[in-house]
């Protein structure tokens, strides 16, 4: 049972619990590999993710219409035959 406060509290205990239960499923799911290949398959998977989460960005930004960097192109584009 999980006990919070406020929203915020909630959404980072509900985030944790489900990357708990995520890694437990992953392990389930990929244990039969761990003795053809010889080392824990599963464990190789989860810090692949992990190390990709910690590369991310934490939150998204937002980005305002003078701060995009894209520009239109000056003539319509097609494709020539």
């Amino acid at each position: 049972m999980i006990i919070a406060d406020d929203a915020a509290t909630a959404g980072r205990e509900l985030e944790a619990a489900l990357e708990r239960v995520s890694q437990r499923v992953v392990a389930e799911q990929l244990c039969v590999l761990d003795g053809s290949a010889g080392f824990s398959v599963s464990r190789l998977v989860l810090t692949k993710f992990q190390l990709l989460r910690a590369k991310a960005p934490q939150q998204a930004e937002v980005v305002t219409d003078s701060e995009s960097d894209f520009t239109a192109p000056s003539a319509p584009l097609t494709l020539e035959p």
